[in-house]
């Protein structure tokens, strides 16, 4: 059975900052991808993903996260990784996906 995602949103100047805890699985994707689209409406396109307490992503969380790469990509944004766990970057690397991965908020903010 699938935890909970718990979703925080945080405009900071031109960034938007959600804050993970839980598993992102199918259901939980769909929230997340939802509240992306959020921002988006809002005209933000630097998404920073806090990871740091997310313990799963799904085959449907790498899809949101991928979509989301695009979307930021055709507007001149980023999708920005933040406080990834060591096993989450080998399943990146595993599967070959290169994502802006950052330790610190304020360097996600700046790049």
């Amino acid at each position: 059975m699938e935890n909970e995602l718990q979703i925080q949103a945080k405009t900071i100047g031109k960034n938007e900052l959600i804050t993970l805890t839980g598993t992102i699985g199918s259901a939980s994707a769909e929230n997340l991808d939802r509240q992306i689209q959020k921002a988006f409406n809002r005209r933000i396109f630097n998404i920073i993903l806090d990871l740091e307490q997310v313990n799963l992503i799904t085959s449907a969380g790498l899809r949101v996260m991928l979509k989301t790469v695009k979307e930021c990509q055709g507007n001149n944004g980023k999708l920005k990784l933040l406080n990834v766990s060591k096993t989450l970057q080998e399943v990146f690397n595993i599967i070959g996906i290169t994502f802006n991965i950052f330790t610190d908020l304020s360097a996600a903010l700046e790049n």
